[in-house]
């Protein structure tokens, strides 16, 4: 009956008789070997009804069971699954390396038309990698073998090589292969006509973007969106829910507003966009729910809003800054740690045993990745899965929340006054994207656009700037020309002077994320280096709307706990390395966490922050007592200033996991990561994570990174300073000493006190920017950075 269901592309039916399969199974007793099989079928027919968390809850339950039992025919199909949900559910590093064992597990076993399968979506990767000479062999690889076999899925496959053809602009080749194999075949499935027509709707806005405005393409584009939306609307009457073929529908609202766009419908283009928002922020809502990465979600749909953007760019730009003030207002991802911590539960003790375990393997990849740094793509590969293995196990035990809260429909917040932006500010609001860049001035007197390079140009400008600051030793010609040149990126001088803006508020993306902003040169003499920050203070945000309104959000405060000091210190933990030379154990090191030094300079920091507030309540902890338990303690995460002066870690190979050293005393690990360290919210007004490149993380397209100073914020904090890069401790600890008697001194007014920091460092002997110009604040509201006490 799946399957029948399965065919008339009735996936609410075909979900609800595999689910009473699978309830009379297990009732049964049956073997798990097949209740993970059946799982498989249940969770194909969960992602077609945009329902991602419950299948991948389902395979990852599967996984857990089926492993001990090394049936590889099933663990293969059980890793093909999963790696399609995270495909689909936009994270396709994982998506690869599960669909790289499901087909080595297939080659093992000598079934080889399912490691065709798997060769297919490999390729898929590879294309939007844009590696496209791999994509295409592994796709007519699997073609051929499928018209070998006669299975319906070389029309699969013809349109994986048709979508390579349109990607690489061979428009002729790619419509000429799907009106062969793929429109002209009975077997073809409405899963699969639905990605033809939206493939050769995109090839006829690419031929319309050429230049061919022939009535003849107009007539095709529009007979095709009938069509497209026909289907859709069949597939959601017979589902019952709109939610049915999402990454269809993404697609098909991409090539949509496009079309809409080139006829310069206005109305048509916002009603499209309105409900594809809707569409992702549902999905996105579902997945965080459930402990799964909503923003890979959300940052896999952001061509659609770049689509959508560019349009009202053109067409209404009145409504851009609402747009983007709504719909990055997601609410935060959850953390991934909901279980109680009562041991004496069955379930809770093993839901704490599969944590550790999963802790365990992220700790192993921090140490392998460190202490190899030119391992082998298999090595890392290896560490990656156990990883991966590790957290699935963990998450298959998890109980899912209800679905967070959806964000107001836009155009209740395009009907919403802006916030009032105080005499002497100006926002900077950033959109780099593929397609359309652009910067947003917004000041007391209006808002007004600034243009902006192309995201590849914005990309390289940055990269160079950094290239120039990341290191000391720089000649002052080669940094001049980075700093000035990254000025393209700020909107005209003569609309700041006219102002008269003292504080500059930016809201980035990831493009510019990275960028020194107080480094960027705006001098117009060539001999004389003027920084930005020489002019301005400077604060990053989130959103204009929650920067300046009157009631900060809730700061992740627990009233239940009162806070207990003004300033908390957590510097210079015993790294597992000073332990060990302490008792004189000269063993080799291997990992990160075994060869970190100690930081004489962070207890110097400790001190200078204890002097400035002599007459408040400041706890430290440092050495053996800077331990993991001291910084997650009610003491720290309540405390008004939270100061952390240890090593944080940061690796491009694996830019997902960040985290600190912490003390390696009493079997402890020594390593504090992103998914512990949130495990309770923090309501710190400042942080001050005085760490190599705490601004650093995992890149999620337009929605920046996530980053260690990035978790604070999200788990509560009120404002953050942290580092774009690795700094020299010895200049730190004197800056720490400059800024924390500026704090004092200035009542607190963060902004101000990092400003005087860095001019008196640019004044110094170590005036490079590499000394100081890795520090940046962002802040939640301007209450959190203006008035600290």
């Amino acid at each position: 009956m799946w399957f029948y269901y399965l065919l008339q592309d009735n996936h609410r039916r075909a979900s609800e008789v595999i689910e009473a399969s699978l309830r009379l199974l297990t009732q049964a007793e049956a073997d798990p070997e097949v209740l993970a099989d059946i799982r498989i079928s249940l969770a194909y027919s969960l992602t077609q009804l945009g329902k991602f968390a419950q299948a991948k809850d389902h395979l990852r339950r599967a996984i857990v069971i089926a492993a001990p039992r090394a049936n590889r025919t099933l663990l293969a199909d059980l890793y093909f699954s999963l790696a399609d949900a995270y495909r689909k559910t936009g994270e396709p590093l994982v998506a690869q390396r599960y669909f790289s064992a499901a087909l080595e597990l297939d080659q093992t076993t000598g079934d080889f038309a399912e490691a065709a399968i798997s060769q297919l979506k490999l390729g898929s990767l590879a294309r939007e990698a844009r590696n496209y000479a791999d994509a295409e062999r592994l796709h007519n690889s699997a073609l051929l073998l499928f018209q070998k076999n006669g299975s319906y899925r070389e029309i699969v496959a013809a349109i994986e090589l048709a979508r390579d053809y349109a990607a690489q602009g061979k428009l002729d080749e790619s419509r000429d292969l799907l009106q062969r194999k793929v429109l002209r075949d009975a077997r073809t499935l409405p899963e699969q006509l639905l990605d033809a027509k939206i493939l050769m709707l995109r090839i006829a806005n690419d031929y319309s973007a050429l230049g061919d405005s022939s009535g003849h393409g107009k007539s095709l584009a529009a007979g095709l969106m009938r069509d497209i939306q026909a289907l859709l609307d069949a597939s959601a009457a017979r589902q019952q829910t709109d939610l049915t073929a999402p990454t269809q529908r993404l697609q098909f609202a991409e090539q949509a507003i496009r079309r809409q766009a080139i006829e310069r419908d206005t109305a048509a283009v916002i009603a499209r966009g309105e409900a594809t928002i809707e569409l992702i922020s549902r999905v996105a809502a579902e997945l965080r729910a459930s402990n799964n990465d909503g923003l890979a979600w959300l940052a896999q749909a952001q061509p659609v809003l770049n689509e959508y953007v560019k349009a009202l760019y053109e067409l209404a730009p009145e409504r851009i800054l609402p747009l983007l003030e709504s719909y990055y207002d997601q609410p935060p991802d959850a953390v991934a740690v909901q279980h109680s911590g009562v041991i004496g539960r069955a379930f809770e003790a093993e839901a704490i045993r599969r944590f550790d375990r999963y802790i365990a393997a992220e700790l192993d990849l921090v140490d392998t990745a460190s202490a190899n740094p030119d391992m082998g793509n298999a090595e890392l590969l290896q560490h990656l899965r156990m990883r991966d293995l590790a957290r699935d196990a963990y998450l298959a035990g998890h109980e899912s929340r209800p679905a967070s809260r959806l964000p107001r429909r836009l155009e209740a917040m395009a009907r919403k006054r802006p916030p009032r932006i105080p005499a002497g500010d100006a926002v900077l609001r950033y959109f780099v994207q593929d397609g359309v860049s652009f910067g947003i001035l917004a000041t007391s007197s209006g808002t007004e656009f600034f243009p902006l390079p192309p995201r590849s140009m914005a990309q390289q400008l940055v990269q160079e700037a950094l290239a120039t600051v990341q290191v000391a030793n720089v000649s002052f010609a080669r940094q001049r020309s980075a700093l000035s040149a990254v000025r393209q990126l700020l909107p005209p001088d003569a609309s700041l002077e006219r102002h008269g803006v003292r504080r500059l508020i930016i809201v980035t993306d990831d493009a510019v994320q990275p960028l020194p902003f107080a480094a960027v040169d705006i001098s117009s003499d060539p001999h004389v280096y003027t920084p930005l920050v020489s002019r301005f203070e400077i604060v990053r945000t989130k959103s204009i709307a929650r920067y300046y309104a009157r009631q900060p959000r809730n700061t992740g405060r627990d009233k239940a706990i009162p806070a207990t000091y003004d300033a908390v210190v957590f510097a210079d933990p015993a790294t597992k390395r000073s332990v060990r030379l302490a008792s004189m154990q000269l063993e080799a090191t291997k990992g990160w966490t075994e060869r970190l030094a100690g930081l004489p300079s962070a207890r110097r920091e400790a001190k200078s922050l204890a002097a400035a507030f002599a007459d408040r309540r400041v706890k430290i902890y440092m050495g053996a007592d800077a331990t993991s338990q001291a910084l997650l303690a009610p003491e720290a995460r309540t405390a008004r200033l939270l100061h952390i002066a240890t090593h944080g870690y940061y690796n491009s190979a694996t830019p997902g996991i960040v985290g600190f050293a912490t003390a390696a005393v009493d079997k402890q690990r020594g390593f504090l990561g992103l998914t512990e360290l949130f495990t309770n919210r923090f309501s710190s007004r400042l942080v001050v994570i005085s760490g190599c490149e705490t601004m650093r993380g995992r890149d999620y397209t337009g929605w920046g990174v996530r980053s260690l100073a990035d978790g604070f914020l999200t788990g509560g904090a009120g404002s953050v300073i942290g580092t774009l890069w690795s700094i020299p401790d010895r200049t730190t600890a004197e800056m720490m000493s400059v800024f924390y008697s500026a704090l004092r001194r200035t009542n607190g007014n963060t902004a101000a006190a990092l400003r005087e920091a860095q001019l008196n460092q640019l004044e110094s002997p170590q005036s490079h920017p590499y000394y100081w110009a890795a520090f940046a604040l962002e802040s939640a509201n301007r209450r959190f950075d203006r008035h600290l006490f």
